[in-house]
């Protein structure tokens, strides 16, 4: 495959796309014979979500996500997402915007729709892929639910899916509203655990279960409910290749970059599955 990008292969930071800045790397050709003027030659292409008020370099400085790059031929897109819990929506109740338009709708409507048009990056039928930590990892579950055909695969890390079983959540609640008074909301509203029967993308869930800020129960309840909702659709879910979902609960692993470091490894093994020439 190769991208219209007017960019020559390196790190590329704090581009823009509709006011939000993101950051590109781009790996060497597989065959730079064959590389022509503005043409970035590259068979996969690998968005990557960042956890709440990291900076997107954070994926870049302190794992070993450049190399797999490398190694897969994949062009990272970074996007710098700030306080985003990737809300569908704001609310009159809504205490904190991390940008006029909400994370998830600038997503689907902005951040993709901008790169497509400029670089030809995330064409249906293509390999596109999806990977996110922590307040990420929940974008990644969201992001792949709205856009049931786009992503080959996905890979979450230590993510949050059900906030109705976290009442006192404040991020939650400065989006969502109190609980108390918009119950209905917190389980209905962008909530993975709730659509799960909804999902279509393979995914690789993993959580460290000694992870003190998210708890690892939010994984294991997701994947719980997938295996549910195929069970009772007939579906098998350990065997149905297409729409396979594997998790992870690394024993004694907590929430910060050497586990998620360590993830990417069976990571990539997993999104391998869904390679194609």
């Amino acid at each position: 495959m190769r991208y219209q990008a007017p960019l020559s292969p390196g790190y590329h930071q704090d581009l823009n796309e509709s006011g939000v800045a993101y950051d590109l790397y781009i790996p060497e050709p597989v065959n730079s014979s064959q590389q022509k003027d503005n043409e970035v030659s590259s068979y996969r292409l690998l968005l990557v979500l960042p956890g709440w008020k990291f900076d997107k370099s954070r994926w870049i400085k302190e794992t070993d996500l450049k190399r797999y790059a490398r190694e897969h031929s994949m062009i990272l897109v970074l996007p710098q997402m700030n306080t985003s819990i990737y809300a569908s929506a704001y609310f009159p109740e809504t205490r904190m915007k991390w940008n006029p338009t909400p994370g998830l709708q600038y997503i689907n409507e902005k951040l993709i729709p901008g790169l497509r048009e400029k670089y030809g990056f995330f064409l249906p039928g293509k390999q596109n892929y999806i990977l996110g930590l922590s307040t990420g990892g929940r974008g990644v579950a969201l992001i792949a639910l709205s856009n049931p055909e786009l992503f080959k695969a996905g890979a979450s890390f230590s993510g949050d899916f059900d906030q109705s079983v976290m009442p006192t959540d404040k991020l939650m609640a400065a989006v969502y509203g109190p609980f108390e008074k918009f119950s209905r909301r917190w389980r209905e509203t962008d909530n993975p655990v709730h659509a799960a029967s909804k999902l279509q993308t393979p995914l690789y869930l993993s959580h460290g279960t000694a992870d003190h800020i998210v708890p690892p129960d939010q994984t294991q309840r997701f994947y719980d409910a997938i295996q549910k909702s195929r069970s009772e659709n007939g579906q098998q879910a350990a065997s149905n290749q297409d729409q396979a979902v594997e998790l992870k609960m690394v024993p004694g692993a907590g929430h910060d970059f050497s586990f998620w470091n360590q993830q990417l490894g069976p990571a990539f093994a997993f999104f391998k599955k869904y390679f194609h020439e």
